[in-house]
């Protein structure tokens, strides 16, 4: 990424200038960090819903539809640190993590097709303000209240409410955020989380057909996320159910694989969520279509 070609192309709004625009515009986000310069970029998405199979998909089809024509502009990522800047919100109401090839890019669309649901699937800027923290907070990981409250409130800006039909919000992480849950549950200790495993040789076999997107992960940052120094799908998922046999949160509920779909009202239920049975239907509807892809292509269908 040319972080010098985005700063040229983007203007830069100060603190205030950008409450202006959160007030008289509902749909301005926080899509990307750029590291070197410490700044955060926004991105009007107006009154979009997220239906795609990742936050990044959502709003590249947002530009795209708008053939362009969209307002980004970029900040001091210390606007982060107050919570002025927050928009209406809805507060989380379940988190989604898992081994990676485990069923959550499904279960996230199943929730997004939706438009009660504000659904974010693994927005990339909650990594990257994970590796900035890191490489910058000398007093340690998210030991200090201001690396946490501006965790915090990146994350509820992502969950603005732009719609009127938005009342339940979820968030799907990337799977090797699966080592920070409790780091992520200190910051959110009331929110209920889903684990999504699946038998590890499982995992490979669909690594090795669609490769993982953390592969093109610099070594260093690897070993940030998964700590392991070379990408192995088989060890990184080892690392993953290590660290949840020793994992305690009592509002925490694991769903294999094989039986995400008919755990999908457990899981439902576990969220504290609310929907009639013909919203039920058309959510579980989409449990007989491919994830990735973001037209319902039958899984039946060669």
């Amino acid at each position: 990424m040319n972080y010098l070609n985005i700063m040229i192309n983007l203007s830069y709004f100060s603190k205030d200038e950008l409450l202006l625009q959160l007030r008289s515009h509902v749909g301005f986000i926080p899509t990307q960090i750029l590291f070197e310069e410490n700044k955060i970029v926004w991105t009007d998405v107006g009154k979009y819903h997220f239906f795609e199979s990742f936050f990044h998909r959502s709003i590249s089809n947002y530009i795209t539809l708008n053939k362009g024509k969209v307002t980004q502009f970029y900040t001091d990522l210390s606007v982060l640190e107050d919570s002025d800047i927050l928009s209406p919100y809805i507060y989380p109401n379940g988190f989604i993590f898992h081994f990676g090839r485990s069923g959550s890019t499904l279960l996230a669309k199943a929730f997004s097709s939706s438009k009660k649901n504000l659904v974010a699937s693994e927005p990339n800027i909650l990594n990257q303000i994970l590796l900035k923290q890191f490489r910058t907070d000398s007093k340690g990981f998210f030991e200090t209240e201001k690396s946490k409250i501006m965790y915090k409130n990146l994350v509820l800006l992502l969950l603005s409410r732009r719609l009127k039909s938005h009342e339940n919000a979820i968030i799907k992480f990337t799977s090797f955020n699966i080592n920070f849950l409790q780091t992520i549950l200190n910051i959110f200790p009331d929110v209920p989380v889903v684990v999504l495993e699946r038998d590890v040789f499982e995992i490979v076999i669909s690594n090795e057909k669609i490769p993982m997107g953390m592969q093109s992960l610099s070594p260093e940052d690897l070993f940030f996320f998964t700590k392991i120094k070379d990408f192995d799908t088989q060890k990184i998922v080892e690392v993953y159910k290590h660290f949840l046999i020793n994992f305690h949160y009592e509002n925490l509920l694991i769903v294999n694989y094989t039986d995400l779909a008919d755990n999908f009202i457990k899981i439902i239920s576990h969220f504290k969520l609310s929907f009639s049975s013909e919203e039920i239907d058309l959510m579980k509807a989409q449990f007989k279509f491919y994830s990735k892809t973001d037209f319902k292509k039958n899984l039946n269908q060669s």
